[in-house]
């Protein structure tokens, strides 16, 4: 099984753990003397099966990506982390620059104006930057989640 048809899997598998959760909460209280419409404990222990082989899961793909490189000789875990930091860091740029140019109403001349202290093309050209490297990343990714056999 390829690598990236092991993580849908895994967000197949996040998705039914949920409806499991929620079936098992419809079902698991109802009125006296009625029946309810799945059996609780049977839902129970299915949930507790597909929880077992999701945490198989999670561990053949952890492994996978501490030990697959990229061609840079990264590995696909080291990939993640540098990813998830550009995108914290084009996350804070962008809220800052949101938060800058928000208009200033002003009502009266007598109300005090706001001047803007940050350079908004240059944390801009930084953002573009980031997303720039976020998607080569990406693609680097899922082009080896693609070709990974595990």
């Amino acid at each position: 099984m390829k690598l990236a048809e092991c993580l849908l899997l895994r967000a197949e598998n996040r998705t039914k753990i949920f409806e499991l959760q929620q079936r098992i909460l419809k079902n698991s209280k109802i009125q006296e003397d009625s029946k309810p419409l799945e059996d609780p404990n049977d839902l129970i222990a299915s949930l507790l099966q597909l929880s077992d082989e999701q945490a198989a899961l999670i561990a053949r793909i952890n492994n996978a990506n501490s030990v697959t490189k990229l061609k840079d000789g990264r590995s696909i875990i080291d990939a993640i982390v540098a990813r998830d930091n550009l995108v914290a860091k084009r996350d804070a740029l962008v809220g800052i620059v949101n938060n800058a140019t928000d208009q200033d109403y002003r009502l009266t001349r007598t109300e005090i104006k706001t001047v803007v202290l940050i350079d908004i093309p240059k944390l801009q050209k930084k953002i573009d930057g980031f997303a720039k490297d976020i998607r080569m990343l990406d693609v680097a990714i899922q082009e080896l989640n693609w070709s990974t056999e595990i």
